[in-house]
């Protein structure tokens, strides 16, 4: 009886052992060869197509995770520019030619003791009293034993500007130029017997000529085709001839200027002498006009 029964457990171990082992290789097989759920979501939305457009991208751009994106720096504090005094030295600024390059820089001086012209550029010592230190449009900055002063162009001592004339008149007093051009010599040569008028009269026509433009050094590639005007004051000389801003002046009677210093020194020995005549290069081409000089 006993034997029977052990009969009887083991052939239900047995198909107990036999239920489990095809239960899991059932589990194995089905897993190996169905695919699972989570495969077929990634398959699916690999499908889908991607929003790239700038509004996504933008706002993955304002979430700055790396740091890519730097804050704006503050901005500088405001400059406050010192009151300068007047330099005391006996001197009048007849012009200015700024620059950004200090070295293209000049100023047009007149020495009221000894009715010198003096052409300075930036560093310039004037007869051991100042040495220049800035040269800007209208003003410059002198260096007077350790202080800065200014030098500014006196407006009041520019006569007041001439009506403009129609341009046929324009035209007709330049063509009767060169007839007077003779008698204009001798009537500067008779005013140069009265030296200190005829040097005031000189400085007061250099200083309204640079109060009426403003004239920087013309470049191509490195060589200086002239002087260039801007800022022309409507009702001047200037604007009288036609002249417009942007012009180029390339000669004064007849010589090419080719360094800022001596744009400067000619035009005062041409005013001097007698009539200027200007080559100007515009818009209209290349022409030659008529300076007036009182």
């Amino acid at each position: 009886m006993g034997r029977y029964l052990s009969w009887l457990a083991n052939a239900g171990l047995l198909v107990l052992c036999c239920f489990l082992l095809a239960k899991t290789a059932n589990a194995v097989f089905a897993a190996w060869l169905t695919p699972g759920p989570q495969l077929t979501q990634f398959a699916v939305a690999a499908l889908q197509p991607v929003d790239r457009s700038w509004e996504v991208r933008e706002s993955i751009l304002n979430r700055n995770l790396f740091h890519a994106m730097l804050p704006p720096p503050p901005p500088p504090p405001p400059v406050v520019e010192q009151k300068i005094e007047a330099t005391k030295l006996p001197l009048a600024l007849i012009g200015t030619v700024a620059s950004q390059n200090p070295r293209l820089a000049w100023a047009a001086l007149n020495d009221i003791q000894s009715r010198e012209h003096l052409v300075l550029q930036v560093g310039d010592d004037i007869k051991g009293k100042a040495k220049v230190d800035r040269i800007e449009a209208r003003r410059i900055l002198l260096s007077e034993n350790g202080s800065v002063r200014e030098l500014v162009l006196d407006d009041e001592t520019v006569p007041p500007p001439r009506t403009t004339k129609k341009k046929k008149k324009a035209r007709a007093k330049r063509a009767r130029t060169s007839r007077k051009a003779a008698a204009r010599r001798a009537k500067q040569q008779a005013v140069r017997k009265a030296p200190p008028a005829a040097e005031k009269a000189d400085s007061n026509v250099l200083t309204q000529f640079f109060s009426e433009v403003q004239i920087v050094p013309k470049y191509v590639e490195t060589e200086m085709v002239g002087v260039q005007v801007t800022d022309i004051q409507p009702g001047g000389v200037f604007a009288g001839l036609g002249i417009q801003s942007g012009d180029v002046i390339t000669e004064i009677n007849g010589v090419k200027l080719e360094s800022p210093e001596d744009s400067i020194r000619i035009l005062g020995e041409s005013v001097a002498e007698g009539p200027v005549n200007l080559k100007v290069l515009g818009e209209q081409g290349e022409q030659v006009l008529a300076l007036p000089v009182q």
